[in-house]
């Protein structure tokens, strides 16, 4: 409980394109890629009902400055790498894994709530735009009951399921 009135300060974030930047970032993909939880979800029996893509991964550099996930959100110490969703083939659920860094925080060490908002609606958003034969909607509304803080610095998985 300490930890979270008081938790320890936060460097600035690094430059994307440092040294130490580029080495933070490779250090984040590579504790993405190796979590236990992905892996297992790799070696269930329905493996293969499901997809691996990353949002963002080869967005356009001249975008980015418009784009408030992609851009402002991304780099070492906030969204440092693209986040990696593994979808049902039939875009009905999906799980989202994304390392949410210390420069995204309400509160130090607590990531902001609004954050956490925007990342549930482009979860939803994407997989409900899949799954329109439209492929197009908004946000008409969006309810969110905060069971407890969202501590930074971690790999966070985001379930998301479509109920139409």
């Amino acid at each position: 409980m300490f930890q979270l009135i008081n938790p320890r300060p936060a460097p600035p974030p690094l430059a994307s394109e440092s040294e130490e930047g580029q080495r933070y970032t490779e250090k984040i993909e590579n504790e993405l890629l190796s979590l236990k939880m992905l892996k297992d979800c790799r070696e269930k029996e329905d493996a293969d009902e499901w997809y691996e893509t990353r949002p963002y991964a080869n967005f356009p550099r001249e975008r980015m400055v418009n784009n408030f996930s992609a851009g402002a959100l991304r780099g070492p110490g906030k969204i440092a790498v693209p986040p990696l969703v593994r979808a049902r083939k039939d875009e009905t659920e999906a799980w989202v894994f994304i390392h949410l860094g210390r420069a995204v925080c309400g509160h130090d060490g607590v990531v902001h709530g609004g954050l956490l908002a925007t990342l549930l609606d482009e979860g939803c958003g994407r997989n409900a735009f899949l799954a329109f034969p439209s492929h197009l909607g908004v946000t008409a509304n969006l309810n969110l009951d905060y069971k407890a803080p969202t501590k930074a610095d971690q790999v966070r998985r985001h379930a998301l399921r479509c109920m139409y």
